[in-house]
This record gives structure tokens, C-alpha cells and sequence, in this order.
């Protein structure tokens, strides 16, 4: 359900943001003077890269470097899996939701706008807590079920293989 929805805000702001590019490109093209292409394409990428950060996360798509744990026995596999997730709920949690709320908080009290939409500066800044917090949620049921999986349940482990039988 939470996979199905970011894919289609990430459907939607990448389809968005391909009309603005293309609206952009043909405003230079033929002197339309549409300047706030380049601001609201800015916007949106940033919103897409973030918010396609969380659901990568959830989807386990980001890269990663498995041939250790591949040797693994299952409780050891788990075991790291947990370990993993932990680190990255911290960086989440403290970096990217604490620190970003942070940066949002200053760049909305400064008043910054972006001058061909009107608006204000920190809304660019505001994706960074937002994806940190969906990925310290998905790291939080990442460590929940490296915890409770039992290998002969065959649930899947965090890196999306099935735990095999002991």
C-alpha cells in the first residue's frame, strides 16, 4: 500500500516535472519568457529524488554490497540485516529528519523566495525531513524483522531474499 502510493506521487511528480522541462525548452526556443520553468523544475527534482530515496528503501533498490553477507548463515544474516538497518534509521533519523526539519526551520524564518514562482525557499528543503522520516520508519520495520523473523517461517530478510530453512 505505502509502495503503491509513493510510486504514484513519484509517477506524478516525474510526468509533472517532464511537462516543465519541455515547456521550458520551448519557451527558450521561441522567446515565450516562461522563467519559472527553471525554479518549479528544480523544485520537483528535488521532491523526486527525495521521496524516490524512501521508496527505494522500502522497495530495497538501492545499491549494496552483499557478497559478505551472501556466505552467511541465516541467524547471522539477520543479525547483520538488523545492524544495517539501525545505521540507517540513525542517519534517518538524525540527519535527514532531525537535521532537515532543522534546515526547513531556518529557511522558512529567512524568508528566501524563489523569485519566478513566489515561494518561499524552504519548501525545496522540506523533502529532506519528510524522506527521512518515511526511511527511519521502513529502517524501524527493517529492524522489526530482522528481530522477529524466525528462519523457519521463510519470511523475507531485509535484503528481500527468503530466510532460508535451518
Amino acid at each position: 500500500m505505502v509502495s503503491k502510493s509513493l510510486n504514484a506521487l513519484c509517477a506524478i511528480i516525474l510526468v509533472t516535472l517532464v511537462v516543465i522541462v519541455l515547456l521550458g525548452i520551448l519557451s527558450k526556443k521561441m522567446n515565450l519568457g516562461l522563467s519559472w520553468t527553471d525554479e518549479s523544475s528544480e523544485f520537483l527534482l528535488s521532491w523526486v529524488v527525495m521521496i524516490g530515496a524512501a521508496l527505494a528503501y522500502l522497495d530495497n533498490s538501492h545499491l549494496g554490497v552483499d557478497i559478505l553477507t551472501n556466505s552467511f548463515a541465516p541467524f547471522a544474516k539477520r543479525v547483520a540485516a538488523g545492524f544495517v538497518a539501525g545505521v540507517v534509521f540513525l542517519f534517518a533519523a538524525v540527519v535527514m529528519t532531525h537535521g532537515g526539519w532543522g534546515l526547513f526551520v531556518d529557511r522558512y524564518e529567512s524568508g528566501q523566495l524563489l523569485s519566478s514562482i513566489a515561494m518561499k525557499r524552504a519548501w525545496f528543503y522540506l523533502s529532506i525531513p519528510i524522506s527521512g522520516a518515511l526511511i527511519s520508519l521502513f529502517a524501524l520495520d527493517n529492524i522489526w524483522h530482522a528481530i522477529t523473523c524466525n528462519s523457519n517461517d521463510n519470511e523475507t530478510v531485509d535484503n528481500g531474499e527468503e530466510a532460508p530453512s535451518v
